[in-house]
């Protein structure tokens, strides 16, 4: 425990729900020790948000949004699906490239 211990900062937490549907180059351009001094040391595992978030497209649309705080921590929930369907020919080309290379000589 110690002086920040429970500490909450629900106004970060709503912009970071923000951030992270319609501008998450903000929040990967932040440090730990950001996220640490705005959200308390829990905050850190905002990071995983972030590798879901980097799983999504740029352009996403949010279907579903929750948050609350019940005691020491909030608590939320966001459900983002891409605006489009459509896959980008060339990213979906480079990135089956990627996986030739790692799974090339498997078979031995």
């Amino acid at each position: 425990m110690g002086i920040r211990s429970g500490f909450n900062n629900v106004s970060w937490d709503e912009q970071f729900l923000d951030l992270i549907e319609a501008d998450p180059e903000i929040l990967a351009e932040m440090t730990h020790a950001d996220y640490a001094r705005i959200g308390g040391v829990e905050g850190a595992e905002i990071i995983m948000w972030l590798v879901m978030r980097g799983a999504l497209p740029a352009k996403v649309k949010r279907v579903h949004r929750a948050y609350h705080l019940p005691s020491m921590t909030g608590i939320a929930s966001l459900v983002l699906e891409p605006e489009t369907s459509a896959v980008d020919a060339n990213l979906l080309s480079s990135y089956r490239a990627k996986v030739a290379h790692q799974l090339a000589g498997e078979d031995k």
